[in-house]
């Protein structure tokens, strides 16, 4: 090693211990531009700055060879992917972020409690093992880390990931279906062959997390700040009594035009990652039945509104799953707040449980029809919505919209929507189960 790079090697070394923003700056004189121009970037490395800046020391020690590693080589070749797929400069560059995010706070967490006893903390753990191909044992974990598997759109390399460590990433149980599970926790396997069937759908890019059965409130009461409808009263105790598995992100565009061969949405709002919209109740079922034929199964079908809803609080009780108010929803949604039209999905953080864009970026159908006083009706084992709905075809739909104000975007809020929407409609998607 020549003085020269001895210089510049310790440099950076120092850099990543005393000075995170310096370490973490994207050497790219172009890509650091995005930072002043897209929200979505900067707060992507606002996120990464402020994680490593509050790592352990002895954490920081342990893994800054592979935090240089991934400055100065990984993170582009990861952006690059996504890029070469069709996401733009700055949403590649964010995804790769937070999902390199992400990371090190898993690794961290594992590393604090030594739970990774003989692993050392540059090793691929379970979770960022799963996702990443079936390559050689060398690669590092980011290079095919959630965030790059969620941008790929059921592209080629994403047909190539290895089949044992996707049934162990669809596995994972929530150690707790009554209260939140967060980042850090131990993480249990549920029995391989449960599971097989979605190995298809994940080949086209499709993830889904295994949610627990479990018990929950739904709804709001009219004393809270936020239950501006009254549809979603009252509260009532329901009980998910089996487990199943459910949509990391809304389907994409890309995911649907490979079921059914075209695109729906309206043309000002193509994008492959981005979640489809536009279609009709009819149009949707046909998409799952051919999506069941192409996987082999039957498994694949709509949430019901307390499935989603129990998924989208993810163990909490508070309007939003990060807390009583919204003073972070720009975090973990799109909402009119910032943006203006449907987003690549999977760009923000996702709740406790995993689930990313779920109370924003578009509203997500599901199997019930709606009726606005079903709630004081409604059985307390596995509701299934009422028989027929207010106009006799309606059907409901659950979340906030890039479109919606905060008091909209949480995980109580319902929506009237017509089976047959007029055309044009960019404010509903749709989110699958597997069960």
């Amino acid at each position: 090693m020549t003085k020269i790079t001895a210089f510049f090697t310790a440099l950076v070394l120092f850099a990543i211990l005393t000075l995170p923003n310096l370490a973490l700056a994207l050497p790219d004189a172009e890509v650091q531009a995005l930072a002043k121009k897209s929200q979505t970037f900067k707060r992507a490395e606002d996120r990464i700055l402020s994680v490593w800046k509050n790592l352990p020391a002895d954490f920081k020690k342990s893994i800054q060879a592979e935090q240089i590693d991934w400055i100065k080589y990984r993170r582009d070749m990861e952006a690059d992917k996504l890029i070469s797929q069709g996401l733009s400069k700055a949403d590649a560059y964010a995804q790769v972020t937070h999902a390199r995010s992400d990371y090190l706070l898993l690794k961290s967490a594992e590393y604090s409690r030594g739970s990774s006893s003989s692993q050392s903390p540059t090793t691929a753990n379970q979770g960022a093992q799963s996702d990443s191909s079936g390559s050689s044992s060398s690669q590092s974990p980011t290079t095919a880390n959630k965030g790059a598997q969620r941008g790929s759109s059921g592209s080629s390399s994403s047909a190539s990931l290895n089949k044992d460590n996707l049934v162990e990433k669809l596995s994972r149980a929530k150690s707790s279906s009554s209260a939140s599970q967060t980042k850090g926790n131990q993480v249990d396997y549920q029995d391989k062959t449960k599971v097989l069937g979605l190995d298809y759908a994940f080949n086209m890019g499709m993830s889904f997390e295994y949610i627990e059965a479990g018990t929950f409130i739904m709804g709001m009461n009219s004393d809270h700040d936020y239950a501006t409808e009254t549809d979603s009263q009252p509260e009532h105790e329901v009980t998910i009594s089996a487990p199943f598995y459910l949509g990391e992100t809304e389907v994409t565009q890309a995911q649907w035009e490979a079921v059914m061969g075209s695109n729906p949405t309206p043309a000002e709002n193509i994008g492959a990652n981005k979640p489809v919209t536009n279609f009709t109740w009819d149009e949707v079922q046909t998409f799952i039945q051919k999506l069941n034929q192409m996987a082999g199964t039957d498994k694949f079908r709509l949430p019901t509104e307390a499935e989603w809803e129990y998924a989208a609080r993810a163990g909490t009780q508070t309007p939003w799953f990060f807390g009583e108010n919204a003073d972070y929803l720009d975090d973990y949604a799109w909402y009119a707040g910032n943006a203006d039209e449907p987003q690549p999905v999977g760009l923000l953080r996702p709740n406790p449980w995993g689930l990313y864009d779920i109370i924003g970026n578009v509203r997500e159908l599901t199997a019930d029809y709606y009726h606005s006083d079903y709630y004081k009706v409604s059985p307390a084992k596995d509701p299934k919505g009422p028989l027929v709905g207010d106009d006799q075809e309606s059907r409901s739909a659950r979340g906030g919209t890039w479109y919606n104000s905060p008091e909209r975007c949480h995980a109580a809020y319902r929506f009237f929507l017509d089976k047959n929407p007029s055309d044009g409609d960019i404010y509903t998607g749709v989110r699958l189960v597997y069960q």
